[in-house]
């Protein structure tokens, strides 16, 4: 009932109340020498007392320890790590955060602790929690790298439990400080953070870019360059059709590096504007996260459509003009549905052409003489890229 559970609370508060004034009794008997303090600190610790631990930070506190407070809470932060209950051990670092916030002469054990409980939330594959203590740690006297290691560190977290909102603000945050450092590693961490941070949002043209950018630089390992070429496919393949995504398959097409990826198959077939059958959608769909396939506002999945979107554009590299019912069949979609993919991807630039809804036909034109010369300007600079991504990964030979 209502009234034993407040009377079970109130003797636990009772309790609590008094193990704080037995505490505070011990650390007055102490207070002469600091050798004293740090040993029942320590006894604290050790025996995972709650109140005493409280009542021991409060204490330091006071204005006749002013001159020793940073040594005592130093140790008082260090002697957390020996705090056998992990129950008690989070709520008195809890506890301590929100008592020390303010003060800058603790802000590296502070961030020393909170991150040593972040990391052990995060190898129990608790990721919301280690992501909630991560965000505790005080940044505002560490320095860019710091800053920078820790709000990357903190984007992956977010991002691992599907928090979109608060990984792209912490890599917003992160943007501000990146300028200012030189840890190639790091960079490249954060640019990968970066990357799958946009690739989260569906927006796939700048995701590809920044995994393929990933790949280039020289810190990641071969198999960190592996997944992110593999991520710069699949963003590439899942891009709204267009001039933007077909420069994007051209460059991956190209690059030697790619062939050995799984999904160099459709990716080939995307680029050459073959079409792309359902059986090789379904295969395609199996290297994909949860957000790849979500729904679009028109009831498809996000592959789909862009499956959908490749075999359009295909078709009107054949043909001249074809009716509604048709082109419906050919997509595997309803004729209502063949129109309105047609008439937004020419809106939009993605192909050349009419819809002629009292014909019920699509009919395609050829695309403007500037934009064929752009087409092979396109072509020449994925030409050199694929050079340059040779030279890049060849050693120079000796003459």
């Amino acid at each position: 009932s209502n009234a034993e559970y407040m009377g079970v609370s109130l003797y636990t508060s009772w309790l609590f109340c008094m193990a704080a004034t037995a505490a505070k009794a011990q650390l007055d008997a102490a207070v002469a020498s600091n050798d004293q303090l740090q040993a029942l600190v320590l006894s604290f610790a050790l025996a995972s007392d709650e109140p005493a631990l409280k009542s021991a930070l409060e204490y330091f506190d006071d204005a006749s320890l002013a001159t020793r407070k940073f040594v005592l809470v130093a140790h008082f932060l260090e002697s957390l790590s020996r705090v056998p209950s992990e129950d008690v051990k989070l709520s008195v670092a809890d506890f301590a955060v929100r008592q020390l916030k303010t003060s800058e002469a603790h802000h590296e054990a502070l961030g020393a602790l909170c991150e040593g409980l972040s990391d052990l939330f995060f190898a129990r594959e608790q990721y919301r929690e280690a992501a909630a203590w991560l965000a505790k740690i005080p940044l505002s006297k560490r320095s860019p790298t710091d800053q920078l290691r820790v709000h990357v560190k903190l984007t992956r977290l977010y991002l691992d439990t599907d928090d979109i909102v608060n990984a792209e603000a912490s890599i917003n945050r992160a943007t501000s400080e990146h300028t200012h450092v030189t840890d190639q590693r790091l960079l490249c961490e954060y640019h990968a953070s970066w990357a799958r941070v946009l690739d989260f949002k569906r927006e796939f043209e700048k995701a590809y870019n920044r995994y393929y950018q990933v790949s280039l630089r020289p810190e990641p390992s071969p198999e960190e360059i592996h997944v992110a070429l593999e991520n710069a496919c699949i963003c590439a393949i899942l891009a709204k059709a267009g001039p933007q995504r077909s420069r994007a398959l051209g460059a991956l097409y190209k690059d030697p590096r790619v062939a050995s990826v799984p999904m160099f198959s459709i990716l080939e077939k995307m680029f050459l504007r073959r079409f792309v059958s359902k059986a090789e959608e379904k295969v395609f769909a199996e290297s994909l996260l949860p957000h790849h396939l979500a729904t679009t506002s028109d009831g498809s999945t996000v592959l789909e459509r862009a499956v959908i979107e490749h075999n359009l554009f295909a078709a009107s590299q054949i043909y001249d003009n074809i009716s509604f019912a048709e082109l419906g069949a050919l997509l595997g979609v309803t004729p209502e549905k063949a129109e309105r993919t047609a008439a937004a991807m020419i809106t939009r630039g993605s192909m050349t052409g009419v819809v002629d809804q009292m014909a019920g036909f699509v009919v395609f034109t050829e695309p403007e003489v500037l934009e064929s010369w752009d087409r092979r300007i396109e072509s020449l600079c994925n030409d050199v890229n694929s050079l340059v991504v040779q030279m890049m990964r060849s050693p120079p030979q000796s003459v």
